[in-house]
């Protein structure tokens, strides 16, 4: 087992997606509350469907915040699992690594549209566009996005100038 140069473990952490689920859920919450004891008819299916709805959400949020991504360089390889959407780790070795580019883009670009990609990468990212951008030797392209970018790069530098040599 190699030693690892760089870990990290980033979770989802958009405020505004929190913010928008919960005033979902409250407005739901408030509908039913409407329904069932305020008002003197029952109207059961707006209150299934709400109730399903606020149920829908509620496991969302849930879901959201427990998707993680973590990241590994080691003298060997890079490694990233997205939690949920991968069964195991997937590995880069340092051999097949062809290029390596660091990406950051200002937090403004997240707004404009500046960060969006039509490339044939695959990108696995909680960080908007920073990250690394790696190219293998079978053409294969990925972004592995990081809340440590420099911490990433010094790294991923330290790796693979060890690879070199």
């Amino acid at each position: 087992m190699s030693k690892k140069v760089f870990t990290e473990e980033q979770s989802l952490q958009k405020f505004n997606l929190f913010a928008l689920s919960g005033l979902i859920m409250l407005l739901l919450c408030y509908i039913l509350i409407q329904q069932i004891f305020v008002s003197n008819q029952m109207d059961l299916a707006t209150s299934m469907f709400c109730f399903s709805l606020l149920v829908a959400v509620f496991l969302g949020l849930n879901y959201a915040l427990n998707v993680k991504l973590q990241t590994t360089v080691s003298h060997k390889s890079v490694s990233f699992k997205m939690t949920h959407w991968h069964k195991r780790k997937h590995k880069i070795k340092l051999s097949d690594i062809e290029s390596c580019e660091i990406v950051q883009s200002p937090e403004v670009a997240l707004w404009h549209g500046g960060n969006i990609s039509f490339s044939n990468e695959t990108a696995f990212t909680f960080s908007g566009r920073n990250g690394v951008h790696v190219t293998t030797k079978n053409g294969q392209h990925y972004f592995i996005g990081s809340n440590k970018v420099e911490e990433f790069k010094q790294a991923l530098e330290q790796v693979l100038d060890n690879d070199e040599a």
